[in-house]
């Protein structure tokens, strides 16, 4: 595109340049290493993916008590269901691998009826006491999960986290194969969002602080193949019975560290989605009538902020605090620093843009 030419986006070497026969010698020494390392890789990936994400930089973990970052969430999302799902326009929630919920009157007993013959990737049996293990190991203490805290409204739950009980007075229990029943210490009209979060996905007994392909997982996806700095390639799963089976044969997620990376896979041809683009590209993506029609921005539930040590002064005083706050333009820096259409945030908790109105 005229605004856009490739060669504004990847910026090389100008040809005028002279190379060193050090440098010669540098260039032919590294080309024979990756040679070397391309030998070592096993299994060529074949062809094209039918979607192709940039997704972000590797994930540290694809483990659903381990993972933190929105780019693990994106393919844990394809590889792991819960109990419910949330709908991607109002954020209700729908049915996953339970069919049905019922809470009691004072809004503390909570029932999961699953769906009937859930399996494992790997064909095995998935049932109410594989949602109870998981949920307990994303409790225990000795695991270290960092979203734990999440369940710490199940009665029991905070005082095993804090070696003031124990495993077996955590209230997550099973009736038959198919009920799961919880009980909280308080009603959570929230609870239902909980369960169709990522940390509350069901994980295999097999996977208890790793993930790789081998581990069986009950999304609609399964992991195919991971190559560290490069993609995430996923098939279907044969032994999924969800509601949204997939349509495709293959989704690769790539590696793809910064914003300038993914935007020049996807003008290249080699990516359909690019998740984060550079913030001085969006106004050309935007006014340019053969891109603008390519760009979207979608709402985003997160904030930024900066921790500042409030023990010495003048931080220590509140009034100073607020002083500060209100003296920072939040919309400037939206639109002139980070690009794209972010909300200035005035607390911890985003707005939810499906919420019926602002808390």
């Amino acid at each position: 595109m005229p605004t856009m030419p490739r060669g504004r986006i990847i910026r090389g070497a100008g040809s005028g340049e002279k190379m060193s026969v050090r440098g010669l010698l540098l260039l032919l020494s590294m080309a024979f290493v990756a040679i070397w390392l391309g030998s070592l890789i096993p299994d060529a990936l074949p062809g094209r993916a039918d979607l192709v994400i940039g997704n972000g930089t590797d994930p540290g973990s694809l483990h659903p008590h381990r993972a933190t970052g929105i780019a693990e969430g994106r393919v844990i999302l394809a590889l792991h269901e819960g109990l419910l799902l949330l709908d991607p326009a109002t954020l209700e929630p729908l049915p996953g691998c339970a069919v049905s919920w019922t809470v009691s009157a004072d809004g503390t007993l909570w029932r999961f009826q699953l769906q009937p013959q859930l399996a494992w990737s790997d064909g095995s049996p998935l049932d109410a006491s594989d949602f109870r293990r998981s949920w307990l190991d994303l409790l225990d203490p000795t695991q270290g999960a960092p979203y734990g805290d999440l369940l710490e409204i199940v009665v029991g739950a905070r005082q095993w986290r804090r070696g003031q009980g124990s495993r077996q007075q955590v209230q997550i229990r099973t009736e038959g194969s198919n009920t799961l029943v919880v009980e909280l210490i308080h009603p959570a009209p929230w609870f239902p969002y909980l369960c169709a979060q990522t940390p509350l996905q069901p994980v295999h007994i097999s996977s208890r602080g790793t993930a790789g392909v081998d581990v069986p997982t009950n999304g609609p996806w399964k992991l195919q193949q991971w190559r560290l700095r490069d993609r995430i390639r996923l098939i279907p799963n044969p032994n999924y019975r969800g509601p949204a089976r997939p349509a495709l044969e293959i989704i690769d997620f790539l590696a793809a560290e910064s914003g300038n990376t993914m935007l020049n896979l996807f003008v290249a041809g080699m990516s359909d989605w690019a998740v984060r683009v550079p913030a001085a590209a969006i106004p050309v993506l935007r006014s340019d009538p053969d891109w603008s029609s390519k760009w979207r921005a979608d709402p985003y539930l997160a904030i930024s902020f900066y921790r500042l040590n409030l023990e010495r002064p003048p931080l220590d005083d509140v009034a100073v605090r607020r002083a500060l706050s209100l003296s920072i333009d939040r919309m400037q820096l939206c639109q002139d620093v980070l690009g794209g259409d972010p909300e200035p945030a005035h607390g911890f908790v985003p707005w939810a843009p499906a919420a019926m109105e602002r808390q």
